[in-house]
Parts: structure tokens; C-alpha cells; sequence
């Protein structure tokens, strides 16, 4: 391999590794973010307690979302959860964490983690 291919690999390796990182500096403000905003949601809902204005919640068997023939609230935000995170996975993911595979096929080894560690 030529000086020139060796460089022309090394500044895309190094543009990739760059896009991998800011993906997921982007991914860690937002979870920073989420994490903010459910301590400040703990602390309202602990000042509420305190206070005394939270009204506690009817028993399972009264509640509505109780019905057999109803979702609960629970696994209705359980699906949209699941629902977020498939659609998430499709915002490089597998591009930053890799699929199980070594990267020695690039550099003229050929084999995957399996067979290398397997």
C-alpha cells in the first residue's frame, strides 16, 4: 500500500472517528438534559409531599385503567418507550458501537470477533 493510500485511510479513519464522537457527545447532553429534568420533576413531587397538596392515588381495583379489556397506563408507556428506542437505533448506533465485528478485515487480518476470541 502506497504512503499516499496509508494517508488518504488514516484522514477518512480520522473524519469517522469524529463523527462518531459528536454523535455521541449529542448523545450525552440529551441524557444530561433528561437527567435534569427528572430531578427537577423529583423535587416537585416531593415538595407537593411535603406540602401536603398530593392526593394520593385510588387503589389498583377502583382505578379505570384496571379494566381487562384496557391497556394500562404502564405498558402504553412501556411500548412508546420501545418504540423510541428502535427508532433511535437507526441514528448511528451500529455505526459507533459496530456490529461484532473487528475491524481486522480492514487492515489484511480477515477475522471476525468470533473467530478471533471466540
Amino acid at each position: 500500500m502506497s504512503v499516499r493510500d496509508q494517508e488518504r485511510r488514516a484522514r477518512e479513519a480520522m473524519r469517522k472517528s469524529d463523527e462518531v464522537a459528536s454523535r455521541i457527545e449529542r448523545r450525552v447532553q440529551e441524557a444530561d438534559r433528561q437527567a435534569e429534568e427528572m430531578t427537577l420533576r423529583a423535587k416537585e413531587v416531593q415538595r407537593s409531599i411535603e406540602v401536603g397538596d398530593a392526593r394520593p392515588r385510588p387503589l389498583p381495583s377502583l382505578r379505570e385503567d384496571s379494566m381487562k379489556s384496557m391497556k394500562s397506563i404502564e405498558s402504553i408507556e412501556s411500548m412508546e418507550s420501545a418504540k423510541r428506542l428502535n427508532e433511535a437505533k437507526g441514528d448511528g448506533y451500529s455505526e459507533d458501537y459496530g456490529t461484532g465485528k473487528d475491524y481486522g478485515s480492514e487492515y489484511g487480518h480477515g477475522l471476525d470477533y468470533g473467530e478471533r476470541y471466540g
